[in-house]
């Protein structure tokens, strides 16, 4: 009877139905037994009352069946965790070999630093800032290459790799002229592309698959005959923490479209030409290579066909530094004996802790990464070639479709396939992946942690205040860590030096027969008798060397394709009494007002008058010291163009002075997008602005639109007063503005425009209306425009900000400005030196 009502219950039936059986046949012997017999007696006189007997029996099933089920619970529980515990396991495993890859990646890439780091600063502790060997010491030996294999023929893709990348694209498909697989390249193994590792990562290859549709017609462009420079070597560069993993992952990525299965990649740049890439004749030469590193190894600076730098504010650089703890390293110079760690750890808590000690090792950190990026420089240019394009972070983070496309451009793909709005964007999307997932596949990517605003509130309050307290530091800050402020790279280029007699004063020179355009044959005589390099001007003035004139790469090939209709203005400009031998000329401009634009145009009309004997650039110093337009020295009749903003008092001399203006409205939104806005105003304290006060003033400003408007107008006010102190300065020394031009007037009139700055140079009526001569210097122009960042040591050109940037960011501005009467009056008369307060205010005094 119990045992029916106990199989009532399903979950319990197997287990009671058994016991019933074991006890209906055990129970009746015990109960018998001799020993029992008593109790025995007294439990069958009990079963006659059957309520008795059915108590009993309940007692002893649930008893049994509680052991049983205990045991059973146990087993379950026991199956059940060694069941989770494998499934652990095995997911752990899937994970085991990235993740040791990643620490191993991470382990390595600070090593490097702090090995790097170490020797950069037992050369600066030595006074070695930059000397002849670019701190030869800390470069490490170039990669190791393996014993050239004989090549391997070009193998087809492997099936199914079409299915797998989905949209009917094939990764691995050869492209049209392409004759060599990377696995035929002689790189380290490493590197994507010499073996099984492609060079795209997985979440690439799924939005490749998943965006067929839409990327059909870039990857069509970009692979159509002469669109991607197959053999191709890419070098990207970067003084630490600047961005230089992101810029590589987006040269890597256009690399993987554009070369697919003949692309190598991967951390470290060896000579392209010892990998045979590029190289003629070689089973290598249609492959190419996209590389990352923070120096120059052996060969790499010369043979590389692009190279390509990153760069960022540098307060951010420094405070990357700090957070990774590549920090407070305790000098040679201030150890007692033999390495002791617990000396070196208890000067890295003091330096940590005591700011007296902070300060010099945050200027220290500064100027270690201003040598590395001069290094770079120095190296490239000494090898005679290019840095393609020197990308900002700070521009990528305002404009980042626009820095992948300029990448593109920078490795010399073709326009079509870099500005595809669909490849642009997957792009784009790739490098907010790489932010979003910084740990992911990085044996392809290369990438390491990111940092936040909170890390760097938290450790970096002091290091911005500590930075600006050092001249170089700076001058390098603010202009956007430019190599062109970078002091490091002045001094060793020359440009930190004054009065410095060139070794060739007094001898003749003539320019390099490669400078001369061929198509010209031999250009017209000019009337000068001196050459640039007699200036004894600063090696980063254009024509103070045999083998640097004043042309642009671009305009040397412009002079050559038009060679027949330029002959005639060459001949008309060089012609005695026509260009004004000893000229002295300095462009001027409040800041973003096309003053860089009325250089350049001021350049190319001395570069086609003077020839090789002018020497411009930036910075306007002495002509006295040069020699120019100086009645008996060496270089009485070499010329000098510079551009400036400010009139100092050693330039006072020079015999032009034109002036630059523009609406006012853009100078300032240009300001904003560059940054140069709501910084907080450190005159009359006591001690510097904590970066926490300084962030805390910006945030403030940007959000709150009466803290902004202030900041617009004292902007605006900022620039005026630039203004009036040029044409004060000029006038006080007796002289007067021979030109001002208007950016808008350019805009409307570029050819009347170019011809009213040759006029007002002096150049004769002849030249400056000769159809040809004015064409190429608006073309000039426009493509100014179009690639401000090529040859930048030479037009000093920097960014071009866009309407779509303006409207995003600038547009209250204008409301703001015509609040203020100053600004008003200025603005409504195009920024007219006549219509600036301050500038009346000056004459008066």
């Amino acid at each position: 009877r119990n045992g029916s009502a106990a199989c009532g219950f399903a979950s319990r039936c197997v287990f009671v139905a058994p016991l019933l059986v074991l006890l209906g046949v055990l129970l009746p012997a015990q109960l018998q037994s001799p020993a029992l017999a008593p109790d025995g007696a007294r439990a069958v006189a009990a079963l006659s009352g059957g309520a008795s007997m059915d108590s009993a029996i309940d007692a002893a099933v649930n008893a049994k069946l509680n052991d049983v089920l205990n045991e059973r619970v146990k087993e379950e529980v026991n199956r059940r965790v060694s069941s989770q515990l494998e499934a652990a396991i095995a997911a752990a495993e899937e994970r085991v070999a990235e993740d040791i890859s990643a620490r191993m990646q991470k382990e390595i890439a600070n090593k490097i630093d702090r090995n790097v780091d170490f020797k950069i600063g037992k050369a600066l502790g030595g006074g070695a800032l930059v000397g002849p060997s670019l701190l030869a010491e800390a470069r490490a030996p170039a990669l190791p290459v393996p014993s050239p294999a004989p090549p391997a023929p070009l193998a087809p893709p492997p099936v199914g790799a079409q299915a797998s990348n989905g949209g009917g694209f094939d990764t691995n498909a050869p492209r049209r002229g392409l004759t060599c697989s990377g696995s035929q390249v002689r790189a380290p193994k490493d590197h994507c592309g010499t073996g099984e590792k492609p060079c795209m990562d997985p979440w690439e290859r799924q939005y490749l698959a998943s965006n067929a549709a839409k990327l059909r017609r870039g990857m069509d462009l970009l692979q159509q005959p002469g669109c991607f420079p197959h053999g191709v070597s890419v070098s990207t560069m970067g003084y630490f923490r600047t961005g230089s993993t992101l810029l590589y992952n987006i040269a890597r990525l256009w690399g993987a479209l554009g070369a697919g299965p003949g692309l190598v990649s991967g951390w470290g740049c060896a000579d392209r030409s010892a990998m045979g890439i590029g190289v003629k004749g070689q089973p290598q030469e249609s492959c190419s290579f996209i590389c990352k590193d923070h120096e120059f190894k052996e060969g790499v600076a010369k043979n590389s066909a692009v190279v390509l730098m990153s760069r960022r504010d540098p307060f951010y650089s420094v405070c990357s530094r700090k957070l990774m703890d590549v920090w407070c390293q305790m000098p040679q110079s201030k150890r007692k004996g033999p390495t002791n760690w617990t000396e070196i750890n208890t000067y890295k808590r003091m330096c940590k802790t005591d700011p007296v000690v902070e300060k010099p090792e945050t200027i220290r950190q500064c100027h270690a990464l201003m040598q590395m990026q001069a290094e770079i420089y120095l190296a490239r240019e000494k090898a005679g070639r290019p840095v393609s394009h020197d990308m900002l972070m700070e521009s990528y983070n305002a404009d980042p479709h626009s820095e992948v496309k300029e990448v593109a451009r920078g490795m010399g793909i073709c326009e079509e396939a870099a500005t595809d709005p669909a490849l642009v964007e997957f792009i784009v999307e790739m490098g907010n992946e790489l932010h979003r997932h910084p740990d992911r596949s990085i044996s392809i990517t290369q990438m390491h942690d990111v940092h936040t605003d909170k890390q760097r509130k938290a450790k970096c309050s002091n290091l911005a205040a500590w930075m600006r307290e050092d001249d170089a530091c700076r001058a390098w800050m603010d202009a956007n860590a430019s190599h062109l402020a970078n002091q490091l790279y002045l001094n060793a280029k020359g440009g930190g030096q004054t009065k410095k007699k060139s070794k060739t004063r007094g001898q003749s020179a003539a320019p390099s027969p490669s400078l001369v355009p061929k198509g010209l044959g031999a250009l017209p005589k000019v009337q000068a008798t001196c050459k640039g390099p007699q200036t004894g001007a600063s090696k980063d003035y254009c024509g103070s060397k045999d083998d640097k004139l004043c042309f642009s790469g671009w305009e040397r090939e412009y002079l050559q394709e038009h060679a027949d209709e330029l002959r005639p203005g060459l001949e008309a400009i060089r012609a005695p009494g026509c260009f004004p031998t000893g000229l002295t000329l300095g462009t001027m401009g409040y800041y973003r007002t096309g003053s860089t634009l009325l250089f350049n145009v001021a350049r190319l009309w001395g570069a086609l008058g003077a020839g090789e004997s002018l020497v411009a650039g930036w910075f306007c110093r002495n002509p006295g010291e040069l020699g120019t337009g100086i009645a008996g020295s060496d270089a009485e009749t070499c010329s000098f163009i510079c551009k400036d903003h400010t009139l100092k008092e050693e330039s006072q001399d020079l015999k032009l002075v034109f002036m630059s203006r523009r609406d006012p409205y853009y100078s300032l939104c240009s300001r904003k997008l560059m940054d140069v806005w709501c910084r907080l105003n450190q005159e009359g304290r006591a001690e510097s602005a904590t970066w926490d006060e300084i962030n805390a003033f910006k945030d403030k400003c940007m959000k709150d639109p009466e803290v902004e408007s202030k900041e617009t107008v004292a902007q605006c006010h900022a620039l005026m007063q630039m203004q009036a102190q040029i044409y004060h300065d000029r006038e006080k020394a007796g002289g007067t503005i021979a030109y001002d031009m208007s950016m808008e007037s350019m805009a409307r009139s570029p050819r009347q425009e170019v011809q009213a700055i040759g006029k007002a140079m002096g150049i004769c009526d002849e030249a400056i209306h000769n159809e040809a001569l004015v064409t190429f210097i608006v073309s000039m122009g426009m493509e100014l425009k179009a690639h401000p960042d090529r040859e930048i040591h030479l037009t000093q050109m920097h960014d071009v900000h866009s309407e779509s940037q303006r409207k995003a960011k600038c547009s209250n501005l204008r409301e703001w400005m015509a609040r203020d009467e100053k600004c008003r009056e200025w603005m409504e008369a195009g920024a007219a030196h006549t219509a600036n307060a301050f500038l009346r205010q000056m004459r008066n005094r």
